[in-house]
Formats: C-alpha cells, sequence, structure tokens
C-alpha cells in the first residue's frame, strides 16, 4: 500500500520523537500514519469539521484576491491543480512564475500573528516545502488574512454567546468584533517568506520512507492476525 504524505500533513511527520524508544519517528506521526491506514482499510475519509476551518473555506477566495492586491501576486486565482511525486501531493492556493503561496484566514483579532517575527505554526513552513516541491518553485510565502466574518457565521456566533434575548446595541457590539474591512492592509496581512531547501526535501522523502516502513508493519500486524 503506497503512501504519499499530504502537504498539509507533512509537519506532523516531521516532529522529532521525545525519546529513543519511539525510533526514527514521533508519536505524532505515528498516529498520522495509522489515521492514514485506517482511511485506507475502511475506505473512507476522516470528517474534520470546525468552526475555524469553516471561516477559512468561506473567505478563500476573498483573501486570494485581498492579499493579491495588496502584496503584489499579479491577476491571482485559487490554483485548481493538485500534484504528486513518490513521496508527496498537495494543492497550493495561489501559484505563480516565481512562487507558491498558502492562505491562512484568521478567525479574529486576537488570532491574527500581527507582531510575530516568525511563523506560528511549524507546521506551515514544512507545508509550503512540500509545494515548492511539487511546483518547482523555489520561493513560498505562507500569508494570514483577517477577513470579515461570513453573516451566517456570526448569527450562529451571537447566539451561542448572547443566547436567543439580545439587544440591537449588543448585536451591533458583538458583530464589530468580526468586521476588519475599514482596516488598512498592514493590519490584516502578515506574510512570512521561505525559500526552498534541498536539506529539508531531502528530510521530507526520507521521512516518508520511514513512514512506509511504519505502515507495512502495521498492516502485517492486521492481516497475519487472520
Amino acid at each position: 500500500m503506497k503512501y504519499k504524505c499530504r502537504c498539509s500533513a507533512i509537519g506532523e511527520i516531521m516532529t522529532e520523537p521525545k525519546s529513543k524508544k519511539d525510533g526514527n519517528l514521533s508519536q505524532t506521526a505515528k498516529s498520522h500514519c495509522e489515521s492514514w491506514l485506517k482511511e485506507k482499510l475502511y475506505d473512507r475519509r476522516k470528517q474534520v469539521k470546525s468552526k475555524y476551518l469553516e471561516k477559512g473555506l468561506s473567505v478563500e477566495n476573498d483573501a486570494i484576491y485581498y492579499a493579491s492586491k495588496h502584496l503584489n501576486w499579479g491577476e491571482a486565482v485559487k490554483n485548481t491543480t493538485r500534484l504528486e511525486n513518490d513521496f508527496i501531493q498537495g494543492e497550493c492556493d495561489v501559484l505563480t512564475d516565481t512562487h507558491v503561496h498558502d492562505i491562512k484566514a484568521s478567525w479574529d483579532f486576537d488570532t491574527f500573528p500581527l507582531f510575530e517575527k516568525s511563523i506560528p505554526s511549524k507546521g506551515y513552513e514544512w507545508q509550503v516545502q512540500g509545494y515548492m516541491m511539487l511546483y518547482n518553485r523555489k520561493q513560498a510565502s505562507v500569508t494570514y488574512a483577517l477577513m470579515d466574518m461570513p453573516m451566517e457565521i456570526i448569527d450562529r456566533e451571537v447566539r451561542w454567546n448572547l443566547g436567543e434575548t439580545f439587544s440591537r446595541k449588543q448585536y451591533d457590539t458583538f458583530i464589530n468584533q468580526f468586521i476588519y474591512s475599514h482596516l488598512k492592509p498592514n493590519l490584516r496581512l502578515k506574510q512570512f517568506h521561505f525559500e526552498y531547501s534541498e536539506e529539508k526535501a531531502e528530510a521530507i522523502k526520507n521521512r516518508v520512507a520511514e513512514c512506509q516502513v511504519y505502515i507495512n508493519e502495521l498492516f502485517d500486524e492486521i492481516y497475519l492476525k487472520r
């Protein structure tokens, strides 16, 4: 059973084990492999749902347009070409002649990394390293965008936080917590830049191979019991 890591999961398999008894793979990497194999064995895909993911998907196209306009990406549109090689697979958000770009929509102002000097999630750096491998680009960015919350999500949040009875003033105050279109781009966009690393590319390939060995062991364990 051939294993290829999704770019969004490379950060999971690249975590280092906490002790020597774990071998080459961390517990996080092993859990990822186990989940991957279960999806294949049961022919089902785990459904991941959250309000944060819902917002991200809802505003993705608007975020791409806003970022491309203010970060000089040209006439950027959502990339729909998914690629794979012998080790990884994935679909970057935006592809230009020189870069792969990935968009992350922040939930609200508090989760927006305005003052961060380095990317908050190391996994995102591994993700775009994978994209650079697939799309043959030497430069990449991860861009956090602070977009207005869609009204259907706001309405749900209002009722969750304020209940079914609230005043117009309470409603307007709550909505204002999630509207950012009046702010300047420097308060709504935060970009982290990365360059292709041959060393990291080789590390990814080696770790995928180690995951393949572990997956084969799990597979044999299941079927040798029959």
